[in-house]
């Protein structure tokens, strides 16, 4: 079932991080150009070793003098540096979150400055290697350690983001990681079309024909989510977002993997899939059975599911019904 195929599943460790791309957002073009990211700290490098074997005093040593770098002082040798905890806390943390703590599939976030700019949302796509360097013009005597990212939004406007994603997104600091459960499912919503993640899970089917009026198109698209949910009793698990702007667009979100089987059901009506055959391979997705979800398949009969397509099919004329 090519749907299930696409589900972008996201482990339980799955670490969100905020980046600024240093002062008044001077990197950002270069970020996303580039698909990196990286702190202002010259000369940090090679580090991993100490990263791996926890000598922090050293990476310490190595931020400090890289802020006397920054500062255009005369770097002096590595031991004649204190490693100061107090000088250098705020950076030192920013430093250990990016190049340590983040890890490969955990997403970062990029903002802009100003309300209405959009901000980058992006997934690391490597583990962080001494060799992921480069150089920068106001330092061409040094080099910069950075985080391979794969940008998955460039377009996302801060206005859509609830007040307490708005408020992550304003934080000074260089990095900061989000932990708030509720923020990180929001910020999975807009990078993924379609995922799971612990407990929970979301879908999206688009209706790019949706020009404002052709509102049946919707409605049928509406029904055949509800007939599902009855005949699956899952009404209270599911909830059911519509965009009436054009192009349409429903959002679906459900606990466990129940909204992938919402979705993953309209799909194959849309393919022509057997009602057999879709049953079978939904019950039999390892992402469906890892969230406990495929008993609840027994109870979908094939009248319902002919009364679904039928509904599937309308709106895919009315709307071209799909899903990404």
């Amino acid at each position: 079932m090519n749907f299930i195929d696409g589900i972008k599943v996201l482990p339980k460790s799955t670490r969100v991080f905020v980046v600024r791309a240093g002062h008044n957002a001077k990197y950002r073009e270069f970020f996303e150009k580039g698909s990196k990211v990286f702190l202002e700290v010259p000369d940090v490098v090679p580090v991993t070793s100490f990263i791996e074997n926890r000598d922090f005093d050293h990476i310490r040593q190595m931020l400090q003098r890289s802020m006397d770098i920054i500062r255009t002082k005369e770097p002096k040798e590595l031991n004649d540096y204190n490693g100061d905890k107090t000088l250098v806390a705020p950076l030192f943390g920013s430093f250990i979150a990016l190049y340590a703590k983040a890890q490969k599939g955990d997403l970062v976030l990029v903002p802009n400055i100003g309300y209405q700019t959009p901000f980058l949302i992006g997934e690391i796509v490597s583990d962080f290697s001494d060799e992921d360097v480069l150089v920068l013009d106001k330092y061409s005597k040094y080099k910069i350690p950075y985080r391979k990212v794969r940008w998955l939004s460039t377009d996302m406007n801060k206005k859509k983001a609830t007040t307490e994603l708005s408020e992550k997104l304003k934080n000074r600091k260089a990095v900061i990681e989000i932990t708030e459960p509720s923020i990180k499912k929001e910020i999975f919503g807009y990078a993924y079309k379609q995922y799971v993640y612990d407990d929970s899970s979301k879908a999206f089917l688009s209706g790019e024909k949706y020009d404002g009026k052709n509102i049946q198109g919707i409605i049928d698209a509406l029904q055949a989510l509800q007939l599902l949910m009855n005949q699956l009793k899952i009404q209270g698990d599911v909830e059911i977002k519509v965009n009436f702007n054009s192009p349409g667009s429903i959002n679906i979100v459900g606990k466990g993997a129940k909204a992938i089987i919402l979705a993953g059901i309209v799909s194959s009506c849309l393919a022509g899939t057997t009602y057999a055959d879709t049953k079978q391979d939904l019950q039999e997705s390892e992402i469906i059975q890892k969230c406990q979800d495929a008993p609840i398949l027994d109870s979908l009969d094939e009248e319902t599911y002919k009364e679904v397509c039928d509904k599937a099919r309308n709106a895919e004329k009315e709307i071209q019904l799909e899903v990404p």
